[in-house]
């Protein structure tokens, strides 16, 4: 080497060595580490750990040594990492917790043959397995576990049963369920789980065994292995659970339940029952009490017998407690309603200041269902709150039946409609222009309105029929031969979307409801009409 090369090489050093990135304090440098090769502990990454690493480590001599002197930059095991390589990570991560990440699923897109796609599951199964029966070893350490499985036999379900003292987060997958007893996750032994979420794996509980756990998402079990008191039991002794997800469960109610008695959850917010039969939502939902819950779908599965119509009604009773304690005080909420299912949710941080109810019903929505759900809701949960309506399509039911429910809501402030069909629209429209008869008193249906969105497809001339019928101040014939006056005009806006509207149809508009209160994108017309 010349001496002009050494001299250049010595000066490189040199700078390198006086770089402001090399003269941060060790601390600060590792925590600049490990942000740049975060990924979270429940997720998989697309470069693997260790690769990360080695790209850091060979930017200079000083950060891979601060990078091999750092065992918590080498707590991170995935299944990707080569065997020779595990047992040096386990020697440099010291005694620090470990996170776990295991991907045992093979390439379903694999266009080699089916004998070739065999083989690669097959080693990719006995390279999986060797992995976990070296990390079971060290399951005392774990602080997170994602694994995701296409099977699993004996040995792994065994491992899976070993005290894990320190681990906060576990994300378990299996495919294809093992035909086996129920297993004790972690022998019960994991009083700092903080997330659990399972799926094709059943498990027993047993008082007490989880008392840290915020979140809990079980679904797609074995028929018949996991019971209904192992989730009970489960739930009962989490007094600080946050969040509930059983979906798609099969598990038979039995009287072993009854002891169970009721339990307070005071912390959660989100429970979410999908796919499970209607005597399991009663079972869990007549035993918690909720007053926090922001979040509530129903969604239930069929139990064999009866239309989905009915099943959605059988569950109504059961979870109407818990409704009302939940958005009773509640300054927005959000209700879904479709056929067989519920979604109502009360976000804390709406943008809107108003306090306010938002219900959308969906198209496929059964009157009897829709009917005994806005009755008990409605008018007995919440008295003064504000209603914002919106029925992307009308309900192909009776249309007598929907006049009875729609007119039962006083407090709607806002309607919209995406109805594009031109009977409903027609029919819904007949609906706003006139008043009905209850108790022999003339009563409009919506007298609070405050805003109408109309669907685009409206005619100018169905817009200006229905302002002047239901806002007109002249006196208002009815079929039955009576007279009302129009309804109070609380209109503050009148969204008529591109509505083709000619400059005379919004003359005639804007002298009823006033022209500030006309709001839209007007059509052609608007401009080229004489």
């Amino acid at each position: 080497m010349s001496q002009s090369a050494v001299v250049e090489r010595q000066l490189d050093k040199t700078t390198n060595s006086v770089s402001p990135i090399n003269r941060l304090p060790t601390e600060i440098l590792v925590t600049i580490f490990e942000e740049s090769i975060y990924t979270p502990e429940l997720d998989i990454s697309e470069v693997p750990h260790i690769q990360k690493l080695h790209k850091l480590a060979c930017v200079c001599l000083k950060w891979s040594m601060t990078i091999k002197e750092t065992p918590s930059l080498w707590t991170v095991l995935e299944s990707t990492t080569p065997k020779y390589l595990i047992p040096h990570i386990l020697q440099r991560s010291s005694q620090s917790s470990l996170v776990i990440k295991c991907c045992g699923v093979a390439d379903q897109q694999a266009d080699s043959g089916f004998s070739a796609a065999y083989l690669q599951a097959e080693e990719l199964w006995t390279t999986i397995k060797a992995f976990l029966i070296i990390v079971f070893r060290e399951i005392h350490r774990w602080r997170s576990a994602l694994i995701r499985l296409s099977q699993a036999d004996s040995e792994i379900l065994e491992g899976l049963e070993r005290p894990a003292p320190l681990i906060k987060m576990v994300d378990i997958n299996i495919d294809e369920y093992p035909q086996q007893e129920s297993i004790i996750l972690f022998a019960g032994q994991a009083s700092n789980l903080r997330t659990v979420c399972l799926s094709g794996l059943s498990f027993m509980s047993s008082p007490g065994q989880y008392p840290d756990l915020q979140h809990l998402n079980i679904s797609t079990t074995p028929s018949g292995q996991l019971t209904l008191k192992d989730v009970l039991m489960t739930i009962k002794s989490a007094p600080y659970l946050q969040t509930l997800r059983l979906q798609f469960l099969q598990m038979p109610v039995s009287q072993g339940e009854d002891g169970l008695g009721t339990f307070a959850l005071n912390f959660l917010e989100t429970l979410s029952l999908s796919g499970v039969s209607p005597p399991v939502i009663q079972a869990i939902l007549t035993r918690i009490q909720a007053p926090a819950l922001q979040q509530l779908t129903i969604l239930p599965g069929h139990d064999g017998g009866g239309d989905s119509s009915w099943q959605f009604i059988k569950c109504i009773p059961h979870f109407l407690p818990m409704i009302h304690s939940s958005i009773n005080h509640a300054s927005a909420v959000d209700i879904s309603l479709s056929q067989r299912s519920v979604n109502i949710r009360t976000p804390l941080n709406h943008s809107d200041p108003h306090p306010h109810i938002e219900i959308s019903i969906d198209h496929n929505s059964s009157a009897h269902a829709l009917y005994i759900f806005l009755r008990n809701i409605i008018h007995h949960s919440i008295s003064h709150t504000p209603i914002r309506l919106c029925i992307p399509q009308v309900p192909e039911i009776e249309w007598g039946d929907f006049c009875e429910i729609l007119s039962s809501l006083d407090r709607v402030v806002e309607l919209s409609t995406e109805e594009r069909r031109g009977n409903y629209r027609r029919d819904l429209f007949r609906f706003l222009s006139a008043p009905l008869t209850e108790s022999g008193r003339k009563k409009w249906p919506f007298p609070n309105l405050q805003k109408l969105v109309l669907p685009s497809n409206t005619s100018g001339g169905q817009v200006v029929q229905l302002v002047k019928a239901r806002y007109g101040s002249g006196m208002w014939n009815n079929r039955a031969g009576g007279r009302a006056r129009g309804a109070p005009c609380s209109l503050t806006t009148l969204d008529v979307g591109r509505v083709d509207l000619t400059p005379t149809q919004y003359a005639e508009i804007g002298k009823i409801v006033g022209y500030g209160v006309v709001r839209g994108e007007f059509g052609y017309s608007y401009i080229f009409d004489s």
